[in-house]
């Protein structure tokens, strides 16, 4: 009896020895189907097997890369890219710039301890095995970490900034420490996401609204506020940059865009005058909030879609007016005389400086008369034209004159001076005065019309 049971003792020992046997096989088989199929597909394709499963050492970590090329050098150079990409991704910085020159020159990074230890060539593509030194990236990776961390903390401070700020009701102010902080992400290590930096942005700057009101467009001035724009209330925004944007001309009437800063204060608010007197007779005036230094950095390292979205949105808020300046003497008579002087003091019969002033004047709305008289003081010529036009209300008095005639190697030129001025013949008070007027020219004609043009450019924004 008791042989018995230990002969069906023995029979299950051997099935369950059996069952586990199959059941380990089973699992070394679903364990290894992956190791399979790449023994199968390196194989077929006749590569190495380290390219697919590459082994290590102790104490390296290793990176294979491939690049593709009917010319090994690029093939070769293209799967040092590849590894460079993946240690990159290892390293959680981008260290292609660091390590490209001397990886593919001397096939080492001896910071990190990277050799190249295998290579091989299929009939168009390279492949490369590296090993690196496992400590060394490791301080690599935690220099990484420190790094990211100090820039995270520069960044946490700015968003800060612009918190307190936009509760300050300093909008734009918020705006450029957001746009500081996504310049910061984009060139320094960090692991914010400028994305949602962009958003937040073009979200204050859709808020902001730019009001126009006082408009006179006969002198080219406004009043300017700026809001945030809420449901309920919308307040101002206190010190605000704003540009104000136009076309100038200059001395040789050729004309370009140009601008202005002004600022907000505590009020929100400020009035415009046209301060600059390049400013073209008639054209656009149009006000938009100033962002131009941040965004002139940001457009090299943001992404264009994102970079323009906020560009987008701060041209949206722009506000503008037509203005056409009409003269205060517009309608009046204005007696011109223009003495030319040649380099001996003799007045001469020329009057091609008048001809250009009255021209220019003409253009203005002001009628002009022009009077040739030898009377060369200011006051005792308005005294007279006074009492030879009763009921004209201005002389424009000037005198050009060549200095010299100096030779510049195998060219004379000419050198002028001259002087304007604006009497008004009721008061017989100066209005305006050009002062002093210094110009060069290939020729005397030319040196004089310098010598206009610089007059008429001064006297513009008053007549």
């Amino acid at each position: 009896m008791e042989g018995r049971v230990r002969r069906a003792r023995r029979r299950r020992d051997r099935m369950v020895r059996k069952k586990l046997g199959i059941a380990g096989l089973c699992l070394l088989l679903l364990c290894s189907c992956a190791n399979i199929r790449t023994l199968v597909k390196t194989s077929l394709q006749g590569i190495p097997l380290w390219v697919t499963q590459p082994d290590s050492r102790t104490g390296k970590e290793v990176f294979v890369g491939q690049g593709t090329d009917e010319n090994p050098f690029n093939a070769r150079l293209e799967a040092m890219n590849d590894i460079l990409s993946k240690l990159s991704e290892y390293l959680g910085d981008n260290v292609r710039d660091t390590y490209y020159r001397e990886f593919t020159t001397t096939d080492t990074v001896k910071e990190i301890g990277l050799s190249v230890v295998r290579e091989y060539r299929s009939e168009r593509t390279t492949y490369l095995m590296v090993e690196c030194d496992d400590d060394a990236l490791a301080s690599r990776r935690s220099d990484v970490v420190n790094k990211k961390s100090a820039e995270d903390a520069v960044i946490a401070d700015l968003l800060s900034k612009a918190d307190q700020a936009y509760r300050d009701n300093e909008d734009v102010k918020a705006i450029d420490a957001c746009l500081d902080a996504i310049y910061a992400i984009q060139t320094h290590l960090s692991s914010y996401d400028v994305k949602p930096l962009v958003k937040r942005c073009v979200k204050y700057i859709d808020a902001i609204r730019l009001h126009l009101s006082m408009i006179d467009g006969d002198h080219a001035t406004a009043q300017v506020k700026v809001l945030r724009k809420q449901l309920l209330f919308s307040p101002k925004v206190k010190n605000a940059p704003v540009l104000a944007r136009f076309t100038s001309e200059n001395l040789q009437g050729g004309r370009f865009p140009d601008s202005l800063i002004f600022n907000t204060g505590d009020d929100g608010t400020f009035r415009f005058e046209p301060y600059d007197s390049s400013i073209v007779d008639q054209g656009t005036l149009s006000f938009v909030i100033d962002l131009h230094d941040r965004l002139a950095k940001l457009k090299t390292v943001l992404p264009q879609e994102e970079y323009q979205g906020i560009v987008d949105a701060v041209e949206g808020q722009s506000v503008s007016f037509p203005y056409a300046f009409v003269s205060p003497y517009a309608g009046k008579e204005m007696v011109v005389t223009i003495q030319e002087y040649a380099i001996d003091g003799t007045l001469l019969p020329s009057h091609d400086a008048t001809d250009e002033i009255t021209e220019y004047l003409a253009d203005q709305g002001v009628k002009t008369i022009a009077n040739s008289s030898g009377t060369q003081d200011g006051a005792e010529l308005a005294e007279e034209i006074h009492a030879l036009y009763p009921n004209c209300g201005y002389l424009l008095f000037g005198t050009v004159g060549v200095v010299e005639y100096p030779r510049i190697g195998e060219k004379t030129i000419t050198v002028a001076s001259g002087r304007m001025r604006l009497y008004d013949l009721k008061t017989q008070d100066v209005v305006m005065d050009t002062t002093e007027i210094k110009a060069v020219g290939e020729s005397k004609s030319e040196a004089f019309s310098q010598i206009v043009s610089a007059a008429i450019s001064y006297f513009s924004k008053y007549l």
